[in-house]
């Protein structure tokens, strides 16, 4: 057996994604101790909470094993979409850094390689995508649909010199 921590920040005004992730993981762990702070500071009004709990060696090794079974975007996604992919990855570390969030409340790998494999540049299209819902939407929308828009215009004047260079 192992000791562990996980640590969850609740902002005040957020949608019930990361109360979700915490109660699932509450339910799916051996909890020692939960010792939960209210922030409140001129950018932040959040909950922290840090997750004291128990992994047996058994659990241990079979939690490493899905961690080897992940998908590396860069063998699936084409060169062209792991671009769109990568760009969409550091914007959502930053804004997850920005707003205090978990990366995966912004959005997930699968969502992001997602847009990029689909070249998503409406509201309307990111909106059927399993998991974005309205506010996703609201708070991330607009920026997800800028990047795609930028990106999608920055590789076509990149095709264009390409074909330029050919033609001379």
């Amino acid at each position: 057996m192992s000791f562990q921590i996980k640590t969850f920040i609740l902002p005040i005004h957020s949608d019930s994604t990361i109360e979700d992730e915490m109660n699932h993981f509450l339910k799916s762990h051996k909890v020692i101790n939960i010792h939960r702070e209210f922030v409140s500071n001129t950018e932040k009004i959040c909950w922290c909470f840090v997750v004291e709990y128990i992994v047996d060696e058994n659990e241990q090794s079979s939690r490493n094993k899905g961690i080897k079974n992940a998908i590396d975007y860069k063998e699936v996604l084409s060169s062209d979409d792991f671009a769109i992919y990568a760009t969409m990855r550091e914007w959502r570390k930053t804004t997850a850094e920005k707003n205090g969030v978990q990366l995966y409340t912004i959005l997930n790998n699968e969502q992001m390689a997602k847009i990029a494999q689909d070249k998503i540049i409406s509201i309307e299209k990111l909106k059927q995508l399993p998991g974005i819902g309205e506010q996703r939407i609201k708070k991330y929308g607009k920026e997800i649909i800028k990047i795609m828009k930028n990106t999608l215009d920055i590789n076509a004047s990149e095709v264009s010199d390409e074909k330029n260079e050919k033609n001379k």
